[in-house]
């Protein structure tokens, strides 16, 4: 897990660091310099710091939350038909890692989505086997559930795999 790869995360920690340090300076100066009530002062400047770090929290938890909600606007795009659907992956990190496999699989499903289409006629009528609230590109697992139904149907091994996979519920 490589942690600080990620810009943001590298300035959230960077900020709460930041904020650690001043409290300790300001506090060792407070001490050291002969200043009446250098307690109240000091308990001043840890409230001001548990303040910046509760900034800095809100500021990142509060990028992460937009990202994520851009993240899943796109995804509901691609299910809802919108096949050029992408989510941004330029950044460095796990998430964007994340996003980038998910624009790859959305590849993967488009591809095989267009070679259906172009083979045997399958992809016209796709419409056919989607369930009500689904939409065209999930539509087209079923319906290789339903090629696949066609040619193993003489393969006992496979039937009660089959069976199964149709029995589920959306």
């Amino acid at each position: 897990m490589q942690i600080l790869v990620n810009k943001k995360i590298r300035q959230f920690f960077i900020m709460v660091l930041g904020s650690i340090i001043a409290f300790i300076l300001i506090s060792v100066v407070l001490i050291a310099l002969p200043i009446d009530h250098a307690e109240i002062y000091i308990m001043v400047s840890a409230l001001i710091m548990g303040m910046l770090i509760l900034i800095a929290g809100y500021w990142y938890f509060r990028n992460q939350s937009k990202l994520m909600e851009h993240a899943i606007t796109q995804m509901k795009e691609y299910t809802s038909g919108n096949e050029n659907s992408r989510i941004e992956c330029n950044d460095e990190g796990e998430l964007y890692l994340l996003f980038h496999e998910i624009n790859s699989l959305v590849s993967i499903l488009n591809a095989h989505t267009e070679k259906e289409s172009g083979e045997d006629g399958v992809g016209e009528s796709h419409h056919v086997f989607v369930h009500p609230g689904m939409h065209q590109p999930v539509g087209h697992v079923f319906q290789s559930g339903n090629v696949v139904d066609k040619e193993h149907e003489e393969h006992g091994e496979c039937a009660e795999y089959i069976y199964r996979s149709h029995s589920l519920e959306c």
